[in-house]
C-alpha cells in the first residue's frame, strides 16, 4: 500500500475457506497498560466457535509467563480448541515480554515471578467490562515456568483466579537450576530479598480457589521437591488441594481432558449449583 492507500502488490493471500467452513471465530487481540502505569502491553482472546455474546463465559488464562517470551503473536493464529469446552482462552504479555529491549526486561530482572504476573492480572482486569467474560470464572493452568505462573496467579490474585492446574512448577527458584536461575534472579547473597518475595511456599495459607498440582516423579528439569515442599507448605497450612503424579515421567503436563473435566467441575458444575 502506497502513501495514497493504493495497493501497489498483493504479497500473500491467505485461504480462509477451511476456516470459514468450520465455523471458527477469529482470535481477537487486545491492549492494556502494565502494572506500572505506563507501559502498553497485548492479549489475545479465544473465542468459541458458537460464541454468543449475549452470554457470560468462563474463562482460561493459557501462560508461560517467563523471561523473553511472548503470548501474543501478531502472526495469524487459530483459535484454541479449548474453547470449544465453552470457554474464552486468553493469552497476555506482561513486562516479561521478548522483543521490547533490555529496558522493558530490567523491570523482571531480580523479580522473576512478581512484576510479570502483576501485568498478567492487569490484562485479566483489563476484560471485566465486557459483558460476556464471567470474571467469578476464571482459570489458569501451566507447564514448567507456566505451572509457576498458574500456581502464583491462583495464590496471589483469589478475587481474579478461582481455580488451576500447574505443572512441573518451580515453586522457589533455590530449587531450580542456577544456569537460568541466576541469569535472572542474580544469586542468593545478592538478591535473597527477590528469592523470599516469590517463595510460594510462603504464601500457601493465601490459598482460597481451587488447585491441582501434577508433577513427574523423573523430572530432571524442575525437580520434584518443588511441587512437593509445596505440597507440604498446603498441608501444614490446613489447606485441600488436588494432586496428580506421573510415575517415572519427566517434564511434562497433565492430560488435557482430565485438566478440562478440572475446569469443568470448578468453573462450571459447581458454580450453576451455587447459583440455582
Amino acid at each position: 500500500v502506497d502513501a495514497k492507500g493504493k495497493v501497489v502488490d498483493e504479497l500473500a493471500k491467505s485461504d480462509m475457506s477451511k476456516f470459514e467452513e468450520l465455523g471458527l471465530k477469529k482470535v481477537e487481540a487486545y491492549t492494556f497498560t502494565s502494572a506500572d502505569g505506563v507501559t502498553e502491553l497485548h492479549g489475545m482472546i479465544h473465542f468459541p466457535s458458537d460464541f454468543d455474546p449475549s452470554k457470560k463465559y468462563p474463562v482460561i488464562l493459557s501462560n508461560y509467563g517467563g523471561p523473553a517470551t511472548n503470548a501474543f503473536r501478531e502472526t495469524f493464529v487459530n483459535p484454541d480448541p479449548l474453547t470449544e469446552y465453552g470457554f474464552l482462552v486468553l493469552n497476555i504479555d506482561g513486562r516479561n515480554v521478548r522483543g521490547r529491549g533490555k529496558k522493558l526486561l530490567d523491570q523482571l530482572y531480580g523479580n522473576l515471578g512478581l512484576v510479570e504476573m502483576d501485568d498478567f492480572a492487569e490484562g485479566i482486569k483489563a476484560l471485566h467490562n465486557r459483558p460476556y467474560f464471567d470474571k467469578e470464572r476464571v482459570g489458569v493452568y501451566g507447564t514448567s515456568y507456566g505451572g509457576t505462573t498458574s500456581a502464583t496467579m491462583l495464590l496471589r490474585f483469589p478475587e481474579l483466579i478461582h481455580a488451576a492446574v500447574a505443572n512441573s512448577s518451580v515453586t522457589d527458584w533455590r530449587l531450580y537450576d542456577n544456569i537460568y536461575t541466576e541469569r535472572f534472579m542474580g544469586t542468593l547473597e545478592s538478591n535473597l530479598e527477590g528469592y523470599e518475595r516469590f517463595n510460594l511456599m510462603t504464601k500457601a495459607d493465601q490459598l482460597e480457589g481451587e488447585l491441582l498440582l501434577f508433577f513427574g516423579t523423573a523430572d530432571n528439569n524442575v525437580h520434584p521437591s518443588n511441587t512437593l515442599q509445596l505440597i507440604k507448605a498446603f498441608q501444614d497450612a490446613g489447606k485441600s488441594i488436588e494432586v496428580q503424579l506421573a510415575p517415572d515421567g519427566g517434564h511434562t503436563a497433565l492430560n488435557r481432558d482430565r485438566m478440562m473435566e478440572f475446569f469443568i467441575k470448578h468453573l462450571v458444575t459447581d458454580y450453576q449449583k451455587e447459583v440455582r
